[in-house]
């Protein structure tokens, strides 16, 4: 028995590397993908069960209250499966009836599922109003202390808790692990575990890689999810869910562009999601000259790394604020001078030479964050004179690091622009969500029936919500950093 399940697990992990592998560069079929992504889902939703959202929000485990919850909150995703289904029919075959099927039914099978949903959470929250008590550590009783409460306010902020852990966690989470991240996620985890923990060439047991990567999320959850058990570090952990909208957006397009395939969030290739490799075929027809060529190759690797840089450094200062917090301790953490020169020579690149435009989503029925591309030409800049500019910021930044007094400059002067352009993001991501939701809130309004209302009134609630997450969060963060300064 034991080599069985051994072998089982061996197949297990060989399958699940090589359908990410494949998936990472566009290669897995459609209705494959589609199996993956359920298993994916399914996954998840076992370990908040697991996990108990009851003991998060109300300090007392209730599997009934879990199960329910977490079969609600998948109720309410299931337009992201009919928009899965649209992308993949084309790409189908086993599963190309069904996906048909889906598609035909998207209205009716949408609106179901998303009336099921919120009528569900509503039950489930008049439920633990009769039922569950508040016991620390949880969200409820950090937010109520040990204040008595009515019926009425436990209503309101078990209804706000509830479904705030969907729009800003549940909702997010399962677009990016699922949708977007997962692939690169599990094929990261693994190739780091492999060859960085352990020796290359060392023999291991496959099982242990996946107890160990098992553990290591885990864990990870379990420290996150605690920073929402106090009043002290529940703003640290709101923050945290938010600079993962930029890691998340790495995963979702500088990486579909940077291995030639297009973004999830993008209706197939067009002439603002090219992939960078076809940008640059384009411009070596146009520069003819070999080291022009090679300035130009080097100029698209300098843009995808310095956004890539931009977009992943707020998760550096959230986890200096997390480490400083916890251990309540303000020594920050070393950051190489190498790599802040690095960091200001490709952001000539990113000025001067830019690739990449971040905007609003204009996509039908979709809101959030467009990252478009672009030919490195575009502005008619000189390749050659910001490649030299390049060089040399590179250069004298690196001359300047070796001074402490300079280098804290230089760091802090680099963490206002990196914050400035997270400000950035989160004011084109929540434009296009206040755009949306207006506009869905006006139509149902109009439509003045008592569905549309219920509807309406809930999608206010949403909005309201997530006002409270985008602006609030990223004001919260600012003022954190400055605090630790």
């Amino acid at each position: 028995m034991p080599k069985l399940t051994k072998l089982v697990e061996e197949i297990i992990l060989v399958i699940l590397i090589l359908m990410n592998i494949l998936e990472l560069f566009g290669k897995l079929p459609g209705d494959v993908s589609f199996i993956k992504s359920i298993v994916s889902v399914t996954a998840i939703g076992y370990v908040l069960v697991k996990a108990s959202l009851t003991d998060l929000f109300f300090g007392e485990r209730n599997h009934t209250i879990d199960l329910f919850l977490v079969f609600s909150y998948f109720l309410l995703i299931v337009n992201k499966f009919v928009q899965f289904a649209i992308n993949s029919v084309h790409e189908s075959h086993l599963l190309q009836e069904f996906f048909i099927l889906i598609i035909d039914n998207a209205i009716i099978i949408e609106k179901f599922a998303y009336y099921a949903g919120t009528i569900s959470l509503l039950l489930i929250t008049l439920y633990a109003v009769i039922k569950v008590n508040f016991n620390p550590p949880s969200i409820l009783k950090a937010i109520h202390g040990d204040k008595s409460v009515n019926k009425f306010s436990k209503f309101i902020t078990i209804f706000f808790v509830v479904l705030g852990f969907y729009i800003i966690f549940f909702n997010l989470v399962m677009e990016w692990l699922t949708l977007v991240l997962d692939a690169p996620l599990i094929v990261l985890v693994l190739f780091i575990y492999i060859f960085k923990v352990h020796n290359i060439g060392k023999r291991m047991e496959n099982e242990e890689i996946l107890f160990k990567v098992s553990e290591f999320l885990e864990s990870f959850v379990k420290a996150f999810i605690d920073l929402f058990h106090s009043k002290h570090t529940i703003f640290l952990g709101i923050t945290g869910l938010l600079v993962l909208h930029l890691v998340s957006d790495v995963g979702a397009f500088i990486i579909p562009y940077s291995f030639g395939t297009h973004s999830l969030y993008s209706e197939g290739v067009h002439e603002n999601h090219l992939s960078l490799s076809t940008l640059y075929n384009e411009d070596k027809l146009v520069e003819p000259d070999l080291f022009t060529r090679l300035l130009l190759f080097i100029g698209y690797i300098m843009n995808t790394i310095g956004l890539s840089f931009l977009m992943i450094f707020p998760t550096f200062i959230w986890y200096v604020l997390y480490v400083s917090k916890i251990n309540e301790s303000s020594e920050a953490m070393k950051f190489p001078g190498i790599m802040m020169s690095f960091f200001y020579s490709c952001l000539v690149y990113l000025i001067f030479l830019p690739v990449f435009k971040t905007t609003s989503s204009s996509i039908v029925n979709l809101y959030g964050v467009d990252i478009q591309t672009q030919s490195i030409l575009s502005l008619g800049n000189s390749v050659l004179v910001y490649s030299g500019i390049a060089l040399g910021v590179f250069l004298f930044v690196l001359i300047l690091s070796n001074f402490d007094s300079l280098k804290s400059l230089l760091f802090f002067l680099m963490s206002i622009l990196s914050l400035g352009d997270f400000g950035f993001y989160i004011y084109n991501y929540f434009s296009s969500v206040l755009f949306f939701y207006v506009d869905f809130i006006s139509v149902l309004f109009a439509q003045n029936t008592i569905a549309s209302l219920f509807l309406a009134g809930y999608n206010v609630i949403f909005l309201t919500i997530l006002l409270i997450f985008y602006l609030g969060g990223y004001l919260s963060f600012i003022i954190s950093v400055f605090k630790s300064e």
